[in-house]
């Protein structure tokens, strides 16, 4: 019995990428957030043939996979096991199907993107949310002529909290795209702040301030969310772990970024999951660095995940609290085998290019490809699962 929810309407688990799935109870009023989040993000008219590539036992896939096609009064489309190639396969048929708008996962756009060139599709609108959508990808897409929209939410938080729509310019006289790296801005029912040395810091604090760029913890305020989580399901200690005041801790690290023409304006980048930033020497390591270089340079290369791990018995001159990066690559290289080290020409290039580019310290110690990264049904990629693999390579 949930005292403090009398009106229970259900629950939900979170993904589980940093630790145990929690339970996440919802109300029915929290689909007022649902509604309000629709209204301000989807651009779609009522009769559109839409596709939402999320797991209907999954928070995504529950709210905007049923409910949004109820409410908006949308022609959905399903694909049985939807994640991985078999949707893949289905992209053949979407033409048939008339799809034209798609709400799915960056893991799935990394992947999916030789299937999009191949087949021609009606889908106008991509919509997006899990993992950060990489730039490499983002420029992809949008050299195929498909407008894309970035979302950012939590199961906690109970629908969509800050989106954007992902802009190109061209740089001249060069003709090259230059693509945002931004995830958005807080629809205007999101109240943010930033947490940061231990201060919460206001969003028009860091904008009255001479340099105004700051990077920290991304706090929503839960007295204007309209459906933000009250608790977790028997786990009240928790809950409170997740609040600092009025504020809820997402976990996620990100940028906040002032436009040049208006101080007042503002754009969020994300940075990284707290539990993934890499410690090594005192150096605080984002893989997303090393991860979004890697997309960049490596044409061949699917997706990449960057983790770290410790040597349980360190070699000769090695500190045992010493960790290795190890990067995971899903790659269309025919020669590797799933599990295998990367061939040695490919990991020399890698590691040379990361030298050239960023600190000594985020050498990969190995690259290993994989031929899909493991995912949660949601789409994210189960990091955890790939560090304990990592720890058992850098024993031998």
């Amino acid at each position: 019995m949930i005292t403090s929810t009398p009106d229970l309407a259900f629950i939900h688990f979170t993904s589980g990428t940093t630790g145990m799935p929690k339970m996440v109870p919802h109300s029915a009023k929290d689909l007022n957030g649902l509604k309000m989040s629709i209204e301000k993000v989807f651009d779609i008219k009522a009769g559109t043939n839409y596709l939402c590539t999320a797991d209907f036992g999954w928070v995504t896939g529950f709210y905007y996979g049923v409910f949004m096609p109820l409410i908006s009064d949308l022609n959905l489309f399903i694909v049985k096991n939807m994640n991985g190639f078999r949707l893949m396969k289905a992209l053949s048929r979407f033409r048939e199907w008339n799809i034209e708008v798609i709400y799915t996962s960056p893991s799935f756009l990394n992947i999916a993107y030789r299937f999009f060139r191949k087949y021609e599709t009606n889908i106008k609108q991509v919509y997006t949310v899990g993992e950060k959508l990489p730039i490499e990808t983002k420029k992809k897409y949008l050299e195929l002529g498909y407008e894309i929209t970035d979302t950012w939410w939590q199961t906690e938080l109970g629908c969509i909290s800050i989106s954007g729509r992902v802009k190109a310019q061209t740089s001249f006289p060069l003709g090259t795209m230059i693509v945002q790296d931004y995830i958005g801005k807080p629809l205007d029912f999101v109240d943010i702040a930033l947490l940061n040395d231990d201060s919460i810091v206001p969003i028009q604090s860091i904008l009255r301030m001479p340099l105004a760029e700051m990077t920290g913890e991304l706090l929503v305020n839960r007295r204007t969310h309209p459906s933000i989580m009250k608790e977790y399901y028997k786990a009240d200690e928790n809950a409170r772990k997740k609040f600092i005041g009025d504020y809820y801790k997402t976990g996620d690290l990100v940028r906040i970024i002032p436009e040049a023409k208006d101080s007042q304006e503002y754009n969020i980048q994300y940075v990284s999951r707290a539990d993934d930033i890499i410690v090594i020497a005192g150096e605080l390591i984002s893989p997303d660095e090393i991860e979004s270089l890697v997309m960049k340079k490596f044409g061949s290369i699917n997706e990449c995940c960057a983790v770290s791990a410790d040597r349980s018995y360190p070699k000769d001159g090695e500190h045992p609290a010493d960790k290795k990066i190890v990067l995971f690559i899903s790659s269309d290289e025919k020669s590797l085998s799933d599990g295998s080290c990367a061939s040695e020409s490919l990991e020399a290039q890698i590691k040379k290019v990361v030298a050239e580019n960023l600190m000594p310290s985020m050498i990969p110690y190995k690259v290993v490809k994989i031929e899909v990264l493991p995912k949660t049904e949601s789409g994210k990629i189960k990091r955890n699962e790939l560090r304990r693999i990592a720890h058992g390579l850098i024993q031998e």
